[in-house]
């Protein structure tokens, strides 16, 4: 074990190298050999999210500081370029370190993900834009991957993260390439902010949308910017709208499940919100069953492709905190199932019919959600995948 992970492995949360002092300790202190690059990268795949941070800004900091001599200072650019793969892996891409150095007959690309739907990223890194960038060198490294048949030609793109880009030399210079349209570029603080959040998160979805972000996308369309900025937005729920005559036969049908131990409850004014119904504990034929994907609550059922409405199992979870995105009558619906015994102890009692996906999954959720994405099957693919078109 070398000093650096000895170094890392006794302080952890007071840990106060510099990166240049990091880099100094890796091994012999060079990135040439694969000692100290190999000792480099595992000291980064064990640090906390906050050393992570504060390394990262390290990398492309003015601050004098943290400047490496004219001579180490390309090791600065090393460590920049084994650290963004790094936040790479920590969001579920299997990544391919690139060289440090170019070497003859060698493709020179900085890192290789590869996400579990087989489509790739080539990851080119930049401190800042003092230093030039040739894309075409990196569309050539895509090339030759396709052409050694290490990426599919159909499923892969490029990714540049820069630390710095005062000038907007990078984003010029992507904008007047010809292959802008494969290219996405992001600093490496809002990279950092991503793998913040997935961290945090640790959801399918979240993931899902992440990667979406990191890959070129037509936003011509203003849907599609809509769909991946606001994912949780579902206007179908709000659009519900409950009359007396439902508000009545919603209650009447609660009532027959339960035994009469109290008066029936008084007619409520009108209100909006999701509907919902007593169901048996009954799988019928032909509905498919999902699970919710959130971290909150553990929550399954079926839908009803039919219908579309969704039933969530007796002794799903319903959270016991309502977000500040809970609709006030969302909170109203919670609050009734709780009053009418339906949720005990946060735990669904009986089995209870939905009007929609999404209604279901707010009242579970207790805030915004949409249920189109939110609910996924074992394959963890949603509703939507599914059955939209």
């Amino acid at each position: 074990m070398g000093f650096l992970i000895q170094a890392w492995e006794m302080s952890q949360q007071k840990f106060t190298m510099s990166m240049k002092q990091v880099v100094t300790n890796a091994g012999d202190g060079t990135l040439e050999n694969e000692e100290s690059v190999g000792e480099l990268r595992q000291f980064f795949s064990l640090i906390d999210l906050q050393t992570m941070g504060r390394l990262l800004e390290e990398c492309y900091s003015k601050d004098r500081r943290f400047k490496f001599d004219a001579r180490g200072d390309a090791r600065r650019g090393y460590a920049f370029q084994d650290l963004i793969n790094e936040m790479g892996r920590r969001l579920g891409y299997k990544v391919e370190n690139g060289l440090n150095r170019g070497r003859k007959n060698e493709i020179g690309f900085d890192g290789l993900w590869k996400a579990e739907d087989s489509s790739h990223i080539i990851m080119e890194s930049k401190t800042s834009d003092d230093y030039a960038i040739s894309i075409d060198a990196v569309i050539g490294y895509r090339d030759k991957l396709i052409i050694d048949h290490k990426i599919p030609k159909k499923k892969c793109s490029i990714l540049i993260v820069y630390g710095r880009d005062d000038k907007m030399a990078l984003r010029n210079t992507v904008r007047g390439s010809s292959e802008n349209q494969n290219i996405r570029l992001i600093s490496a603080n809002a990279l950092f902010q991503l793998v913040k959040i997935y961290c945090e998160l640790k959801t399918d979805v979240v993931l899902k949308q992440i990667s979406n972000m990191l890959r070129p996308r037509d936003y011509f369309v203003l849907d599609n910017l809509v769909e991946l900025v606001f994912p949780q937005t579902d206007p179908e729920i709000d659009a519900v709208e409950e009359t007396d005559e439902e508000i009545d036969n919603t209650i009447q049908s609660i009532n027959k499940q339960k035994p009469d131990t109290k008066e029936p409850p008084k007619k409520t004014e009108r209100s909006k919100g999701p509907i919902y119904n007593i169901v048996d504990d009954v799988f019928p034929d032909g509905c498919e069953t999902f699970h919710y994907a959130g971290k909150k609550v553990v929550a399954t059922g079926y839908y009803i492709v039919d219908t579309d409405e969704f039933v969530v199992f007796k002794g799903s979870e319903f959270s016991s905190t309502e977000t500040n995105s809970c609709a006030s009558s969302t909170k109203a619906f919670r609050q009734r199932l709780i009053d009418e015994g339906i949720v005990t102890d946060n735990i669904f009692a009986k089995s209870v019919k939905f009007q929609s996906p999404s209604a279901a999954a707010q009242v579970v959720y207790g805030g915004s959600q949409n249920g189109r994405i939110m609910w996924i099957d074992k394959e963890g693919r949603t509703i939507r995948e599914l059955h939209d078109t």
